[in-house]
């Protein structure tokens, strides 16, 4: 038997976006902050970041959006042995399929403009306020090996943020890692 769309059936629908509309907004917004710190890891100059957030991107796009809506919400159960509620679980798995497509799109966006460009814009040199005050980290070398690890990827982060925030005093800040 067939129901027929009548007033109340239009109602229910409509009392349902909103819930669709709160969904979206909790994956975009989650997504928007997982999918910027996939792109800064895709972008970064540390290979390990690279390959890290190449596999998951890799495994999210590949992986069908249903299948990661199962895994979440019964797979969790199953590892952790606490039953997540379906709202937490269908929200953490959207917001992880979003996160890869918004990384992987900003990537593009970012690799897509020229470095002549990125100079030019005055973005990495000091105020041109020749009166500013200077400021400037000394940048420690690597470990006795030689190599670089995530200690690194932390230490250029905390001068980054350290340059910044000197520069937004007005002082004549520039770091080039």
């Amino acid at each position: 038997m067939i129901r027929d769309f009548d007033w109340p059936a239009f109602l229910f629908l409509l009392g349902a976006l909103r819930w669709t509309v709160v969904l979206s907004l909790i994956a975009f917004v989650g997504g928007s902050i997982g999918g910027l710190l996939l792109a800064i890891m895709r972008t970064s100059s540390y290979a390990l970041l690279r390959w890290i957030a190449t596999a998951y991107i890799g495994l999210i796009q590949g992986t069908p959006v249903l299948m990661q809506l199962f895994l979440v919400y019964y797979g969790l159960a199953v590892l952790t042995g606490l039953r997540i509620d379906p709202w937490p679980a269908v929200s953490l798995a959207f917001t992880l399929y979003a996160a890869a497509f918004l990384g992987e799109i900003w990537r593009g966006a970012i690799q897509a403009v020229p470095r002549q460009q990125w100079e030019a814009s005055g973005g990495f040199a000091p105020t041109s306020d020749p009166a500013a005050e200077p400021f400037s980290i000394v940048i420690p070398p690597p470990n006795v090996t030689g190599s670089l690890h995530i200690g690194h990827a932390l230490n250029n982060t905390l001068q980054d943020v350290l340059i910044r925030f000197e520069r937004m005093r007005g002082k004549a800040a520039l770091w080039l890692p």
